[in-house]
């Protein structure tokens, strides 16, 4: 079966799914972008994405088509997709640009990619191994960090460099300007402190709807979420460093720079919160994709 996606009111072959040359996406990284992923086959967290993504748009003045129905429009991407995909969990992207130099609507775009769970396989088993990238978070000054934007050098860049120097499976995370960690290009970062959680304070990084989701489970569980400002040197010394993504969903770090970091399958707060991802989820998400 073929790979379709949905481009400005037409379902077509995802192959010939295509930016014009002159579309502002292509020419100024003028594109706003989500990603959810399905679930034994069905989209997950849709109303949180979409919020995020229309928000993103009228901030960069996209004027997304009126009565349009994109909670439809992704189940169906998923659906049409899916037996494409041999039934295996998939990704949903949601992309919006301005739309032509001399056009008058805004390029919309929704379509399946694939999900690389043999990479999460690896970060579930002995956790992901992480570097602190020589680049920094884009400053409010620029855009603002809860933007979700296909402009991502700097995280293209850290993760390039990232990966040569502890293999394909790791990943950056990046600094803002006063030299405090803040994401990954995949996933937010939470620091363990003894039985207490910190994360970066909102203002600095994407609002991702994962670290929505582990905050609520956190509070469910009694255990304590901060978000504080957080130096290298506080994460090299904290007790383990997790991860949330809505790709990945819940899983660890195995190191950061030269810190060799605990395997966290079995510490107890790590445990806690992967148990409750998996209630939440209605399912276990790791066994999703050792299944694969």
């Amino acid at each position: 079966m073929n790979k379709t996606a949905w481009k400005n009111g037409r379902w077509g072959p995802l192959a010939e799914t295509m930016l014009d040359l002159d579309d502002w996406g292509v020419l100024s990284g003028a594109m706003v972008v989500d990603r959810l992923r399905t679930v034994q086959g069905q989209p997950r967290d849709v109303s949180e994405h979409l919020d995020r993504f229309q928000a993103g748009c009228r901030t960069v003045g996209i004027k997304l088509p009126a009565g349009l129905d994109l909670a439809h429009l992704i189940e169906q991407c998923a659906a049409r997709n899916l037996a494409a995909w041999g039934g295996i969990d998939l990704a949903i992207v949601l992309l919006a640009t301005p739309g032509r130099v001399a056009g008058q609507q805004a390029t919309l775009v929704v379509h399946p990619a694939a999900i690389d769970h043999a990479r999460l396989r690896q970060w579930y088993a002995t956790g992901q191994p992480l570097a602190v990238a020589d680049q920094q978070s884009v400053p409010a000054a620029c855009w603002s960090p809860h933007l979700k934007v296909r402009s991502r050098l700097n995280y293209y860049l850290a993760d390039r460099a990232a990966q040569q120097r502890f293999g394909p499976t790791a990943g950056a995370v990046l600094q803002d300007a006063t030299g405090c960690l803040t994401e990954t290009s995949a996933a937010n970062i939470l620091i363990a402190e003894g039985q207490r959680l910190v994360s970066p304070p909102p203002a600095t990084i994407l609002p991702g709807v994962s670290l929505q989701r582990t905050e609520r489970l956190a509070a469910e569980l009694g255990i304590e979420l901060r978000f504080e400002p957080i130096s290298i040197q506080r994460a090299i010394e904290a007790d383990g460093l997790m991860l949330c993504g809505s790709v990945g969903c819940w899983w660890f770090a195995s190191r950061l720079e030269n810190r060799l970091f605990d395997d966290l399958s079995e510490n107890p707060l790590f445990r806690a919160l992967r148990e409750a991802w998996a209630r939440d989820l209605g399912v276990d998400y790791q066994e999703l994709s050792r299944a694969e």
